[in-house]
């Protein structure tokens, strides 16, 4: 599919006492995208007995809800000037083509539960009021998702269906050119989200199909500075814990303040939504880590529903709504927030985000440190475990090729263009990927003891499809994962097993997992609720967010793990009103750091040829070498070192360290007094993991100025000076020798190679 855009009459720009900008609309302004659609193929296929016909069109994928035929639809996203809001939309179709006559659509099947037992699959069943009709299906060209206010730029959002269905003759069309013209009028008010921001700007122009458009968002007077990045949101009893995480993000360039829930003076969710919306304008965050369990700071509890309102969810828990600002998300009144049109004035309820958000479900201090522990480890890591991918697929019982997870865990695999769309996923070249698959293990039914010997060897990135409950995934009772996993390499899990998620009321599967213990993983994504699937089909909803997921991180280059998340749902919101999409955009969670971005295995090595000064003469400047090489397949950027030091524990400043040659610098710290203490490390930039640092921001190496020095004592330990081992043990006694083994207490050498340490069991 192509796009391609214009505009008729761009509105003018008034400057209003220097301040103030306004866009002043022509009556009948109207914006225009056209949309170019290819020719669909028709694949036969066998349900049971009944035969049926696929259609496939080119990034279009086939969406519907159970019993209707599915046909090609996809996503318009179309930009409307600043100032303006939607008066009429019309899709204006081209020349219809006929496709063929006397073909039976298939239609959709059921949607299922994750949880549901095997052995309950059905073939799809025809909707007989449709496919009884000689009416066209469907009746319009495009369906009115709604307008979304994206950080201030008001966005329509379409779902177009280039294909047409007439049931009783069978005969299909296809329009190989839609043309969308959204008729304007003057907004009625200015969004008060709109900060002006080039991330803003770079963020919905990677969006939207007349990217020309936001041009005509000039920067108006700026309501935010850009005073920090990530906002951890917790308690009084917690903040402490938290102190490392931000210490590290700010070392490291993520700009980050604690605040807490007695600053807010409430734990409503309304009322920390309407914080962060302060702290959005005025101080320019773009990240929250919500900072305690659901007991703690809870929730918004929302209301979805599925199958037709067979299957209904009053009190489901969704962090997104501390993501997405706009709107109060129940615009009625009632007691059922979260309705399709509970957004300003009986609107779309307000889906994409202003900020990316995800939870550290923590409820005591040593729950705390478990998460920052990891959170930091992880982002410290290197090594080749960062190449390891086990793939989990369990057994469902969907029928046909819906039975296996492996089947829909194969998408995830270098892409997939299944089910006519087309996604980017995991590279098999570039990573080493496991599986456990139930399709293929001998008895259909691989044991827990594989994936738990697969994580305590190490494994950077786990995906899982399979049955689930709030204290069951992966085949694990969450106790039964914290007493028999112990790995210290953190992993990163992204599973559509049902209720996993669930961390209001319960202690869930995934706070086992990410603040119990300190092992097992640091982060995961998971559901709150059921997760879902379709029959006969590995196209099922909890399946698209999953695919865009992996496709956000290594087709879009979104590496960090709340914009990934986020960007899996936006990618689906064309068709939120497809049986329980909506359900899935509110319950899928990120339970992490949303700043964390995937490292791989390149790192780098720091080198300092004449060592690292840690004492220096008062009001004199210090310097010394660094080189920088590549470790387990990294590549340094040339000219990327920094310095950074810290002087008498104030603000981190950071400097370029001088290029002598390719990757080897010269640093340069400040001039010291007697009385100052300086704590400092150095940076570089890999072409591929970004900036690393040495030694850990977290733990600095120090530097004090003295006039001179005296050595009051020095042991070597090469000459016995007398020192004497005392205590009861019946074995294992300390003794000065020469190191002979490398065994568990015993060093393959002692600490310069010169000769003898103490030592035990030599």
């Amino acid at each position: 599919m192509i796009r391609s855009a214009k505009q008729n009459r761009v509105a003018p720009w008034m400057a209003i006492l220097m301040v103030l900008m306004c866009a002043v609309l022509a009556s009948a302004e109207q914006v225009t995208v056209e949309y170019t659609f290819t020719r669909p193929d028709i694949q036969q296929i066998m349900f049971g007995s009944d035969s049926y016909d696929r259609v496939v069109m080119e990034d279009a994928p086939n969406c519907a809800n159970p019993g209707q035929p599915l046909l090609p639809a996809t996503g318009a996203w179309i930009l409307l000037p600043m100032g303006a809001e939607v008066q009429d939309v019309q899709v204006i179709p081209g020349k219809r083509v006929l496709v063929g006559s006397g073909y039976r659509i298939e239609p959709a099947g059921r949607t299922i539960k994750l949880s549901a037992d095997p052995g309950t699959a059905q073939i799809p069943v025809p909707d007989v009021a449709i496919y009884s009709s000689s009416n066209p299906y469907p009746s319009t060209r495009f369906e009115n998702v709604g307008v979304q206010n994206l950080r201030g730029y008001r966005i329509l959002i379409l779902k177009l269906n280039p294909a047409e269905y007439i049931p009783v003759t069978g005969e299909l069309y296809y329009y190989p050119h839609l043309r969308v013209g959204v008729t304007l009028a003057d907004a009625r008010s200015e969004s008060p989200f709109y900060r002006g921001f080039e991330t803003d700007h770079d963020l919905v122009l990677s969006k939207v199909d007349n990217p020309d458009m936001v041009d005509t968002y000039a920067p108006v007077q700026s309501r935010a500075g850009r005073g920090y990045d990530l906002l951890i949101l917790t308690t009084t009893a917690l903040d402490d814990n938290f102190l490392p995480l931000k210490n590290y993000h700010d070392a490291t360039g993520m700009l980050t303040e604690i605040h807490t829930t007695t600053e807010i003076g409430s734990t409503d969710p309304t009322d920390v939504r309407d914080y962060i919306r302060d702290r959005y304008l005025y101080d320019g965050i773009q990240y929250v880590l919500i900072g305690g369990d659901d007991n703690i700071i809870p929730a918004l509890d929302v209301y979805a529903e599925g199958n037709g309102g067979s299957d209904v969810e009053y009190n489901m828990p969704a962090d997104i709504y501390f993501s997405c600002l706009n709107g109060t998300w129940n615009y009625d009144g009632d007691t059922r927030w979260g309705e399709p049109y509970d957004g300003d004035g009986g609107g779309a309820i307000d889906l994409t985000a202003e900020v990316y958000v995800g939870r550290a479900s923590v409820g005591s201090t040593t729950e705390t440190n478990n998460f920052v522990n990891k959170t930091i480890a992880y982002l410290s890591s290197s090594g080749s475990y960062l190449q390891d991918v086990l793939m989990c697929g369990e057994y469902l019982g969907f029928g046909g090729v819906s039975d296996w997870g492996g089947n829909m865990m194969d998408e995830m695999v270098d892409g997939s263009s299944a089910s006519g769309y087309t996604t980017v996923g995991i590279s098999s070249t570039d990573f080493n990927i496991d599986y456990l698959y139930d399709r293929d293990w001998s008895g259909n039914d691989w044991p827990s003891s594989q994936v738990v010997s697969r994580i305590n060897s190490g494994r950077h990135i786990i995906n899982h499809l399979g049955h689930g409950f709030n204290n069951w995934a992966l085949k694990l009772y969450s106790s039964s994962a914290t007493s028999s996993l112990y790995n210290n390499e953190f992993c990163f899990l992204y599973s559509q097993a049902c209720l996993a998620g669930h961390f209001d009321g319960t202690d869930c599967w995934a706070e086992y997992m990410t603040v119990k213990d300190n092992d097992e993983a640091f982060a995961v994504i998971m559901n709150v609720r059921s997760g879902w699937g379709t029959e006969n089909t590995t196209d099922g909803p909890s399946q698209r967010f999953n695919r865009e997921f992996w496709d956000a991180v290594f087709g879009e280059g979104k590496l960090e793990l709340g914009l990934a998340n986020q960007d899996s749902k936006e990618d689906n919101l064309y068709r939120i009103n497809q049986n329980f999409m909506r359900w899935c955009y509110y319950e899928i969670t990120l339970f992490g750091d949303p700043t964390v971005v995937f490292r791989s295995q390149g790192g780098l090595a720091f080198d300092y040829p004449n060592g690292t000064p840690s004492t220096t003469l008062p009001d004199q400047a210090t310097s010394f070498e660094v080189v920088v090489s590549g470790a387990s397949g990294g590549i340094p950027q040339s000219n990327s070192g920094q310095i950074h030091y810290s002087v008498n524990g104030g603000a981190t400043q950071t400097d370029a360290m001088t290029q002598i040659s390719a990757n080897h610098y010269e640093a340069t710290l400040p001039v010291l007094t007697c009385d100052d203490e300086l704590s400092y490390y150095v940076s570089a930039e890999e072409t591929a993991n970004g900036r690393m640092y040495d030694p850990d921001p977290g733990s600095p190496r120090v530097l004090i100025p003295v006039n001179d020095s005296v050595v009051i004592f020095e042991d070597d330990f090469e000459t016995n000076k007398g020192w004497t081992v005392s205590g009861d043990a019946s074995d294992g006694h300390w003794e000065r020798g020469v190191p002979a083994d490398g065994a568990r207490c015993d060093p393959p050498t002692d600490y310069d190679g010169s000769g003898q340490c103490y030592l035990t069991k030599n």
